[in-house]
Order: C-alpha cells, then structure tokens, then sequence
C-alpha cells in the first residue's frame, strides 16, 4: 500500500512523515549522528568530481515507515552500496533494517548495517 507523498500527516506515534526528495546516488550512508554526517560530507567533498555521488540522510527524518518507503524508492533502490551506521541496532530503526535488507536482497546492492555496539 502506498501513502500520498504529498499529504504530511501525524501517523500512529505522532512522528510525522517526511519526503527527503534526494535523487539517487551510487552510494547511501544513513547515520543518526550530525557529526558523522557532517564528515562525511567534507570527505566527499575533498574527493571533488571523480568521485562516485553520495547521498548523507539522518535516521531521524526517517523515523516515520512513509519516509523509509520515499527515501528507498526515490534514492536507495539506485544505489550500488549503501550504508548504515544503526547505534542503537536492529531494535532502533527495526522496519528501516528489515527493508534495507529486503531492498539489498532484491536488487544486489551491497549493504553494511554498522551497529554502535557488539550486536546489530
């Protein structure tokens, strides 16, 4: 079942959904952390124009499953590799991991789900 993109209303806990809107890239890092994602964005940078496109989003615009289901179709269904640095594990962001693993499964993209301990 799909949700309109264009209708941005409380679901469920409250967490409102949101359209990250980025264009597809050959490679996804989802993090929760500002400073992760901020350096990897001035590493991409210093690579310039020869490097492959990156596309940086936080997990915590990702929070409601609408936004997941947008940002899979729209940017991570492209990718070549996509990562995900879960600090909280399976248990932080359960239907993003399971669909990311769906999604991996599906079209042959690498994926790496970093876990901020032992266990993912």
């Amino acid at each position: 079942m799909h949700l309109l993109a264009a209708t941005s209303a409380p679901i469920g806990d409250g967490e409102e959904a949101v359209d990250l809107d980025q264009p597809p890239a050959d490679v996804c890092i989802l993090s929760a952390a500002d400073s992760e994602l901020a350096a990897l964005a001035a590493a991409r940078r210093a690579l310039g124009t020869e490097a492959p496109e990156v596309r940086l989003a936080s997990l915590l615009l990702l929070r409601h499953h609408m936004s997941v289901d947008l940002w899979l179709e729209k940017t991570a269904q492209h990718a070549k590799v996509i990562i995900a640095r879960v600090l909280g594990g399976h248990a932080y962001w359960p239907y993003g991991v399971e669909e990311l693993e769906r999604l991996a499964r599906e079209r042959g993209i690498a994926l790496a789900l970093l876990p901020g301990g032992q266990v993912l």
